[in-house]
């Protein structure tokens, strides 16, 4: 899923809450999207066709390996 064109929208404001719930390393890919309109910041959703169960998005939330 390419969260470009969603942070793109985003006001100042609600762009800084969602920064202060994520990562050091999600930080600066979502500033890079920001600043950078040409690059895609894509996430990976857990579970088949990217459809998350709930008993596994825990999990998944903690963890790094996403974003090697």
């Amino acid at each position: 899923m390419n969260m470009q064109p969603i942070i793109r929208q985003l006001g100042d404001g609600d762009f800084e809450r969602m920064l202060a719930g994520c990562n050091q390393r999600e930080r600066f890919y979502l500033r890079l999207c920001r600043a950078d309109h040409s690059f895609e910041y894509h996430i990976d959703l857990p579970g088949p066709d990217g459809v998350a169960e709930p008993e596994n998005m825990a999990s998944w939330l903690a963890t790094d390996e996403r974003f090697s």
